[in-house]
C-alpha cells in the first residue's frame, strides 16, 4: 500500500507538472499573439497541386479585400528553388496564374516529416494527426497570429490554435480525414489502400480496426468543432463535415480557371479519357485502369478507335513514383494500349498542352 501510494503521488505530481506546463505555454503564446496577422497552416505550399491553388487564391482574395493585412504562410521549405518570398510568389504566378498584390511572409516548418505517411507505418491516421499537433506547435511558437487558418485539412491543429494560443480559427477542408465510406470499406472485408489484406481477411483485426476508426472519428469531431469558420470544397465533403463537426459549413468550390480552355475548339481530337490527379493512394488510379479495361472488353469497338486512358498528375516523392511504376505494370496486363504519364508540371498546363496538341493534329 505504501508503494501504491507513492506511485499515485508521483502520478499526480507528473499530471500537475504537465498542466502547469500547458498553462505556462498558453500564457506565453497569448502574450506573443500578433492580432493583425492572418496565418495559413499549409505544410505543402510549393507542390503544385490543387490544394496549393486554393491557398494562393485565398491569399490573393484577402489581400485584395483588405490590402493592409499581414499574411503569413506556415510551410516547409521548398524542395527546390529559392527560399526568398518573392521567388515563391512568382512560382505561384507561373504555375497557377494567380497574382499576389502584396508581400507574403513565410514561417518555415522543419519537421514536416511528422505529418508524412512514411513516418507512421502503423495507425497512420492517428500518427499523422498527432504529428500535425507537433507541427502546429512549431508554427505557433515561432509566430502566433490573430487568425489561424488550416487550409490543408489538419483538423487537430484547431484545438491547439483555439484553446491554447487563443487564435480565431478557420478551416478549408478538401476531404475528411475519416469518413463513413472508410468504415464501410473495413466492415465489408474488401481490400483497399486503407484496408490491407491482413486486416480484411481477419474478423478480429477488422473489429479492432473498426473500434480504432470510431474512436478516431469521435476525437476528430471534437477537433473540428474548435474551428469557428468552416469551408469545404464539395457537396460530398459538406455532408460529412457538417455531420461530424456539428458546424454549419460553407461550400467554396476550388477555383478553376477555364477561360483559356474555353478558347480551344471541341472538334478533331483523339479518343482520350484523361484523369488528372496527384498520384496519391486515395485517388485509386488502379481502379480507373481496371474500369477502363472493363469498358474495352464490353465495347470492343473502342479498341479499333484507338481509345486511350491518360493518367496525369504530379509526383511528390519516391512513394508516388513507386505508385506510378506499379500502375504502368498494371496497365500492361488488362489493356496494353493504356497510356500513363506522370508529370511534375501543373495539371492545368499539361491538360492544355494535350488539348492544343489534339487541335493542331486535326
Amino acid at each position: 500500500s505504501v508503494i501504491l501510494g507513492m506511485l499515485c503521488t508521483a502520478l499526480m505530481f507528473v499530471i500537475g507538472l504537465g498542466c502547469l506546463a500547458v498553462l505556462v505555454l498558453a500564457a506565453y503564446l497569448r502574450w506573443r499573439r500578433q492580432s493583425e496577422v492572418v496565418g495559413f497552416f499549409h505544410p505543402y505550399s510549393d507542390d503544385g497541386g490543387g490544394g496549393e491553388r486554393v491557398l494562393w487564391c485565398a491569399i490573393a482574395a484577402i489581400l485584395e479585400a483588405e490590402p493592409g493585412t499581414r499574411v503569413v504562410v506556415y510551410t516547409a521549405p521548398p524542395r527546390s528553388g529559392s527560399l526568398e518570398a518573392p521567388a515563391i510568389v512568382q512560382r505561384a504566378k507561373d504555375r497557377f496564374n494567380v497574382s499576389i498584390p502584396a508581400r507574403v511572409e513565410f514561417v518555415w516548418l522543419y519537421h514536416r516529416r511528422w505529418v508524412e505517411a512514411s513516418s507512421w507505418r502503423r495507425v497512420t491516421m492517428l500518427g499523422q494527426s498527432l504529428g500535425s499537433v507537433l507541427l502546429g506547435l512549431e508554427a505557433l511558437i515561432q509566430l502566433n497570429p490573430g487568425c489561424f487558418i488550416d487550409s490543408m485539412g489538419y483538423a487537430f491543429t484547431m484545438p491547439l490554435a483555439y484553446w491554447l494560443a487563443g487564435c480565431k480559427t478557420a478551416s478549408y477542408v478538401h476531404y475528411p480525414t475519416i469518413s463513413s465510406e472508410m468504415q464501410d470499406m473495413v466492415s465489408s472485408g474488401r481490400t483497399a489502400h486503407n484496408n490491407s489484406t491482413n486486416v480484411s481477411q481477419s474478423k478480429l483485426r477488422t473489429s479492432i480496426k473498426l473500434v480504432y476508426y470510431r474512436g478516431f472519428q469521435f476525437v476528430y469531431s471534437w477537433a473540428g468543432y474548435c474551428s469557428q469558420k468552416v469551408m469545404v470544397n464539395s457537396t460530398w465533403t459538406h455532408g460529412h463535415i457538417t455531420k461530424m463537426w456539428g458546424h454549419p459549413a460553407s461550400k467554396v468550390y476550388p477555383p478553376c480557371n477555364v477561360r483559356r480552355f474555353a478558347e480551344i475548339p471541341l472538334g478533331n481530337r483523339d479518343q482520350l479519357v484523361i484523369s488528372i490527379a496527384q498520384f496519391r493512394p486515395e485517388k485509386d488510379h488502379a481502379l480507373q485502369i481496371k474500369a477502363f479495361a472493363q469498358m474495352i472488353q464490353n465495347y470492343p469497338g473502342a479498341a479499333t478507335q484507338s481509345v486511350r486512358l491518360e493518367l496525369i498528375g504530379s509526383v511528390r516523392n519516391s512513394e508516388d513514383q513507386g505508385r506510378v511504376d506499379t500502375l504502368k505494370a498494371l496497365a500492361q496486363e488488362p489493356v496494353s494500349y493504356t497510356h500513363l504519364r506522370a508529370h511534375e508540371t501543373p495539371e492545368h498546363l499539361v491538360c492544355r498542352l494535350l488539348l492544343e496538341k489534339k487541335k493542331k493534329k486535326g
